[in-house]
């Protein structure tokens, strides 16, 4: 539907950054109307780009110097923009990687299973059936490197993350807050409530390069596994009482 997400406003954040706003609201369709426009403006402007970053409702464009943010530059990407999201989404499609996620749901591994059953009055394999059906948006990454806001999740899983959060969980921690769902990169606080454990690196190997695997704008799909095949895949189950 044409400006079904209409850009909400532009503005210039620097002499090199430009900032594209659309309503603020977690959607996977805005999300993908939103790469849809930076695929747009990163063929259109080719040669004067640095980096577009997508997140949520917005995008920045980072430019190359000497290029500078001035008038007749962001009128003209705006145009660009709106004829993006005026276009059917079939005919614009965006390139995505699909990422197929190993999942072990365990109650060692799950530490917050048992009280998600009680709350959302679900069995176990009710709670890894809607978890794993679903296949994620990567929206954006973000509170460290490699760790990747994806949803929507199941509306009988939406619980908020914890008052007091856990001083640590294990890297590889599959987690849900609200409408959204993540994996750790690494061993760190937080206060998601942990599903279950993949053994999948969030970080290319690259050590001078280091990069997070899951890209804003990629899709998931999460596998449930058994423990033999967390284990046989180089994972090693942390256990609650293992953090403290």
């Amino acid at each position: 539907m044409a400006n079904h997400y209409p850009l909400k406003s532009f503005q210039a954040l620097s002499e090199t950054a430009i900032l594209f706003c659309w309503a603020e609201f977690i959607d996977p369709q805005l999300n993908q109307c939103i790469h849809r426009c930076k695929q747009a403006i990163a063929n259109k402007f080719t040669g004067i780009i640095v980096d577009i970053v997508c997140s949520y409702s917005s995008m920045i464009v980072h430019l190359q110097p000497p290029t500078t943010a001035n008038t007749a530059l962001l009128e003209d990407m705006v145009r660009h923009i709106k004829k993006s999201i005026e276009l059917p989404s079939a005919a614009n499609k965006v390139q995505s990687k699909l990422h197929h996620i190993d999942v072990y749901y365990g109650y060692d591994a799950g530490w917050d299973l048992a009280y998600m059953e009680q709350q959302c009055q679900l069995t176990l394999q009710d709670i890894i059936e809607r978890h794993t059906a679903p296949t994620y948006q990567v929206f954006a990454n973000g509170f460290m490197p490699g760790f990747a806001y994806m949803g929507i999740i199941d509306q009988q899983l939406i619980l908020p993350r914890h008052s007091t959060p856990r001083t640590g969980i294990p890297k590889g921690a599959v987690a849900i807050a609200e409408q959204q769902t993540a994996i750790y990169p690494k061993a760190s606080p937080g206060g998601w409530l942990i599903l279950g454990q993949t053994a999948m690196s969030l970080i290319t190997a690259d050590e001078l390069s280091p990069t997070p695997v899951l890209q804003a704008g990629d899709q998931v799909k999460f596998n449930a596994i058994s423990e033999q095949q967390f284990v046989q895949q180089g994972g090693s189950v942390m256990r609650n009482s293992d953090a403290w």
